[in-house]
């Protein structure tokens, strides 16, 4: 007799065995034999039936086992989007590794997969965007990545943000019913990424094809300028920018000057006039700091002459400080000084103490340069007095320290021209300075206090022998009238 299998058994604790059911089979064992019939009869009358899976709620107690980063690609395979489901799991994976090598986030910041609203955020979109690829509608791609970048833009998770801008770049390129402009547009956002990145020669390019597809296409933005002037702007910050990083390195000379000069150029040609300016005013300060002075009072006084057309205080202060420094440089003191005394007639009315202090210090500098110490002193003493108006202790310090050395230049210059004449005057009028210990010395003023105190003193003199001669004559009358009286 063939071996049954049963499915349970009480009396063996519900796990049957083949040696078990040999035994209890066998006519010897009445027992077993009764209760495996008696089994098999209550099998019959109830059948065993499995439990449906909507009363165990399988798939409820699965999610509840599982992570939610789990539950969330499951939930988007099942949906059957398998695209989004691998760039879901690859895009997570990418970013837990930048977010464990990531120096600068924030400290408040976790990672995508344990983020709930930005992960279902990030599946729901990617799920849109399949559905568009599935349909051909590569605009709405566009539109679903540029927008999945600003998102992560705005809560600075740069490395997700940086990945949707380059999708919508490559997207952008497929567009053909617009003309273009949402490819201007991808190549300004890539612009961006590269310019905060510091990639200013990658940014260049990108906004140099940003700027090409704008060009003379009558586009707006939300805010109704022009779509060219944007790019406009954009390029030659960026060429502003580089200029700037290369600037420390001076074998890089030529590069810094071509790309403010290009910089510049785009000024002039999208009439951004304040840029014009204000990018004159570098180059002019580039060329002062490699030594062409020329080319630099060329561009300041084209700065100069911009903001006084402009009424630009604080531009044509900048300008005067620019154009008194250059002309020092080249040797043109008068005019420097002339330069400086026209920052302090535009800062008069201002209420930065620092700048005027500055421009009366610049002016003391020139003068000292000149050799004239008494207008130089009084310079730095302007330069003092107004250090004493809650300006750094540094400043105070270092106005004091230009007002003494101007003062003992002037104290200096009349020894100095006593000793190198090297005649009895000059030595004279050295001994009687050291002896009456005066606060200024000067051949001319000592030589003539020195005559007048002689002259006051020889009058003295005479006066004491008139009036010992005098005194001699009373007392040689009294003894004559001793001498009679005796």
């Amino acid at each position: 007799m063939s071996a049954t299998v049963l499915p349970s058994l009480p009396v063996v604790g519900g796990c049957v065995t083949q040696h078990v059911i040999k035994s209890y089979q066998n006519d010897g064992h009445i027992r077993g034999r009764h209760l495996l019939d008696k089994h098999q009869a209550r099998i019959v009358a109830t059948p065993f039936t499995l439990p449906k899976v909507e009363d165990v709620d399988f798939l409820e107690a699965m999610s509840q086992r599982n992570t939610f980063f789990h539950n969330l690609c499951t939930s988007a395979l099942e949906e059957g989007y398998h695209q989004a489901f691998c760039e879901i799991f690859n895009l997570v994976g990418e970013a837990r590794k930048n977010f464990a090598s990531e120096e600068n986030r924030r400290k408040d910041a976790i990672p995508l997969e344990e983020d709930r609203v930005k992960a279902t955020h990030l599946k729901e979109i990617l799920i849109h965007i399949e559905k568009w690829k599935r349909q051909g509608r590569v605009d709405k791609m566009y539109d679903e990545q540029l927008a999945l970048a600003t998102y992560f833009d705005e809560h600075q998770d740069f490395f997700l943000a940086d990945h949707f801008y380059l999708c919508a770049y490559n997207t952008s390129k497929q567009i053909r019913s617009d003309g273009g402009k949402k490819e201007a547009e991808a190549n300004q956002n890539l612009g961006k990424v590269s310019e905060r990145k510091k990639e200013y020669k990658n940014a260049i390019e990108l906004y140099e094809k940003f700027y090409r597809l704008s060009k003379d296409k009558p586009w707006n933005t939300s805010d109704g300028i022009l779509l060219s002037n944007v790019g406009c702007r954009y390029l030659l910050s960026a060429h502003v920018s580089f200029a700037e990083q290369l600037y420390p390195y001076s074998e890089m000379r030529k590069d810094v000057l071509d790309h403010l000069h290009t910089a510049h150029q785009l000024a002039k040609e999208g009439s951004i006039t304040e840029e014009v300016g204000r990018i004159g005013y570098l180059i002019g300060n580039k060329y002062d700091f490699y030594g062409d002075q020329q080319s630099a009072l060329q561009y300041h006084t084209e700065y100069y002459n911009f903001c006084k057309q402009t009424g630009d205080d604080i531009g044509l202060g900048k300008a005067c400080q620019a154009l008194a420094v250059a002309n020092k440089r080249q040797g043109n003191y008068d005019q420097a000084i002339e330069n400086l005394k026209q920052l302090l007639k535009v800062t008069s009315s201002s209420s930065d103490i620092e700048i005027r202090q500055q421009a009366c210090s610049d002016i003391g500098i020139v003068y000292n340069l000149m050799g004239k110490y008494e207008q130089a002193a009084n310079y730095f003493r302007q330069s003092y007095e107004l250090s004493l108006n809650k300006l750094p202790q540094c400043k105070l310090k270092h106005s004091s320290c230009e007002y003494g050395i101007s003062l003992a230049h002037g104290l200096l210059t009349g020894e100095s021209e006593s000793i190198s004449f090297n005649n009895k005057k000059s030595i004279e009028s050295l001994l009687f300075w050291k002896s009456e210990r005066l606060q200024n010395f000067s051949s001319d003023h000592v030589t003539f206090t020195m005559f007048e105190t002689l002259k006051n003193r020889q009058e003295e003199e005479q006066k004491l022998k008139e009036r010992r001669k005098s005194r001699s004559l009373e007392r040689n009358e009294l003894q004559n009238d001793w001498m009679k009286e005796g």
